[in-house]
């Protein structure tokens, strides 16, 4: 997987709940990339305790290209899927606090062509396409990257 052929602006909010909610993922978000940095764009989906630090300190978080996992996708230009204690192995103290708190333990980054999106869960997933509904591509909600 690379990049999506997707802009920011084609996202809607309905596309990220329709993605969060079909695939059972904690959160969503779109990190848009204006002035060489990572910043907010779009909300979460999840639970209330999820919601509250996200909107208290996640969606504050700047990632530098090649900091942390978005701004390490972009850069490589390849998609970041980490599970279990990597998903906190972040120079961005602002997400490693948010992952930690919220318990994520799955986190992928996929880059787009102005941005990146983030899904998380609470739940361990590895990096199987062939998992049926728990992995972000196994149905149309979102373009595929061909």
């Amino acid at each position: 997987m690379t990049i999506l052929s997707l802009s920011v602006l084609s996202v809607s909010e309905q596309q990220l709940a329709a993605l969060v909610n079909y695939i059972g993922w904690s959160y969503v978000v779109v990190w848009s990339l204006p002035q060489r940095a990572l910043v907010w764009q779009l909300w979460p989906a999840g639970s209330s305790f999820q919601q509250t630090l996200f909107y208290t300190a996640y969606k504050s978080c700047q990632f530098p290209f090649g900091h942390g996992h978005a701004g390490i996708a972009v850069i490589r230009r390849e998609h970041v899927w980490v599970t279990g204690v990597d998903v906190t192995n972040t120079s961005v103290l602002e997400q490693r606090d948010f992952l930690q708190a919220t318990i994520i333990q799955s986190l992928l980054c996929i880059p787009l062509l102005d941005g990146v999106l983030e899904i998380g869960s609470t739940d361990t997933y590895q990096r199987n396409i062939h998992q049926p509904r728990r992995h972000p591509f196994s149905h149309n909600l979102l373009p595929r990257h061909r």
